[in-house]
Order: structure tokens, then sequence, then C-alpha cells
């Protein structure tokens, strides 16, 4: 499980931030510390009091999963051509070096 805190602020200001669930355990904080600190992490600078009514929480399950560098390298050749696909694509769809300049765009035109 994941936990995950948002809150948009009445300026309209938007946050969000989340934390594996082994973190406030470690830590030793209860929920308000928890929320307190995701909070913050997310860069909202007021109060929790301030904001508790409009906060929203969300608890969402997510999968660790590990591959050692052997079995990576051996997936990685196995699927070599799925891989220099997506490069190619990626390619017909260039992003160009320099961005035109106004001036640029009217005397393309």
């Amino acid at each position: 499980m994941v936990l995950k805190a948002c809150l948009t602020s009445l300026l309209g200001e938007k946050y969000s931030s989340t934390f594996l669930p082994q973190v406030p355990t470690e830590q030793g904080w209860d929920q308000e510390k928890t929320i307190a600190k995701l909070l913050r992490k997310a860069g909202f600078k007021g109060k929790l009091e301030e904001v508790k009514e409009s906060l929203k929480c969300e608890i969402y399950e997510s999968t660790k999963e590990s591959v050692n560098y052997l079995d990576y390298l051996n997936f990685v050749n196995e699927h070599e051509n799925v891989f220099e696909e997506a490069e190619s694509s990626s390619e017909d769809e260039a992003i160009p070096d320099e961005i035109p300049k106004k001036d640029d765009q009217k005397a393309e035109a």
C-alpha cells in the first residue's frame, strides 16, 4: 500500500505527495504527523488545521519487484526489437533543436 495526500488550496494551488507505507512506521509518526509530513513534502507551507476539511487522502496498492542484473540483461536482449521499434517511432516525431521565433514563423508562411 502507498499513502497519498492531495490538497487544492483556496487559491487553486495543488499539492500532492506520496509515502511508501513503511515510512510513517519507521519514523514513528502517528496519523496526524504523517499527513502533516505529506503536506510539507508536497510544498504546502500552511498549517494542517487550516486545510483538514478540504484534504483528500488516498491509500492505494502497489507492488515492488526486483530483478538481478543478469536477468535484466537477458530480458533486454530478448526484447531488443521492441526497444528499437520504440526508438525509431520517437525519432519520426523528433523535436527541433530550436524553437523558431515568431518572426521566423511568419517568414516561413
